[in-house]
């Protein structure tokens, strides 16, 4: 029994100092891992210190605007007064504010002429076969190029002695700006003075519009045709007036024009028992503003 346990201590005594042993390389191990742990926690702190230092440093930014990314368009457009006979490369942008039935001319030659103003000034604007196909139906337009001449005396504008005739190398294109507001030229008469005009009197004028009796339709006796009129009165600070406007000049007038102001170039005197209006017909030019 005794060998036997002295046996069984001996294993035991093995087994022990083989744990005994273990005992420095297990913590030397743990120290290890400590060591590792803290010079991780260290690490980590180092790390999150540097980052608050870079997230608490001032940054400058450079404030950019809208204008360093687009080209402001108006740079980029002559004005009308400043076009010559001696301007052959030009860009405008302008509104037609009249245009020509469209004629013909020769062998199916077509040709209209219109007139087209900017923000100050006016010029004539003169278009032959594709070109009337091409901006007749259009309002607000950039012109490129083209031969600018003085216009026949007979048939120039009031307010331009020249007119731009389109040409091969000339580019017409739609333009479409919110704030774009041309106006249309007048030599104003007020209503007051007005009623002293003759019968038949070309005249301008402007007004707030304070009554809108909507259109009518008459149909002639004569040939049976049949002419839109619609009637609206309109006031400056010196009287009324009342304005008849015939047949295709009701499309440029919107539904509800009570409160609104118009401008007048080139309306006619009608005077009948003493009565005096003002027509406007395909010939008068009109602005809403």
């Amino acid at each position: 029994m005794f060998l036997l346990v002295l046996s069984s201590d001996s294993e035991t005594s093995h087994d022990l100092n083989e744990n005994l042993t273990m005992v420095p390389i297990l913590k030397s191990s743990i120290s290890g891992l400590s060591s590792v742990s803290r010079n991780t926690e260290i690490n980590e702190q180092i790390s999150n210190v540097s980052s608050n230092i870079e997230s608490n440093q001032t940054i400058y930014h450079t404030q950019t605007t809208i204008n360093d990314y687009f080209i402001d368009d108006i740079n980029s457009f002559q004005l009308i007064r400043d076009l010559n006979e001696n301007s052959a490369k030009f860009c405008i942008r302008c509104k037609i504010i009249y245009i020509s039935p469209i004629r013909i001319f020769g062998t199916n030659n077509k040709v209209f002429d219109a007139i087209v103003c900017d923000s100050e000034d006016e010029i004539k604007v003169v278009g032959f076969n594709d070109d009337v196909d091409r901006i007749y139906h259009l309002m607000t337009i950039i012109i490129e190029n083209g031969r600018i001449q003085k216009s026949n005396e007979n048939y120039r504008t009031a307010y331009s002695l020249l007119e731009i005739r389109l040409v091969t190398n000339t580019n017409v294109q739609l333009y479409n700006s919110n704030s774009f507001k041309p106006n249309i030229k007048i030599t104003k008469k007020t209503i007051h003075d007005i009623s002293q005009l003759v019968n038949g009197s070309n005249v301008d004028t402007e007004g707030e519009i304070i009554n809108d009796n909507g259109v009518s339709t008459t149909t002639s006796q004569i040939n049976g045709s049949t002419f839109h009129r619609r009637s609206i009165k309109i006031q400056d600070e010196t009287g009324k007036i009342n304005v008849t406007i015939w047949n295709k000049k009701n499309e440029e007038i919107p539904d509800n024009v009570i409160n609104q102001h118009i401008r007048i170039r080139n309306g006619k005197i009608n005077v009948y028992n003493d009565y005096v209006s003002i027509n406007v017909s395909d010939r008068t030019i009109i602005q809403l503003y």
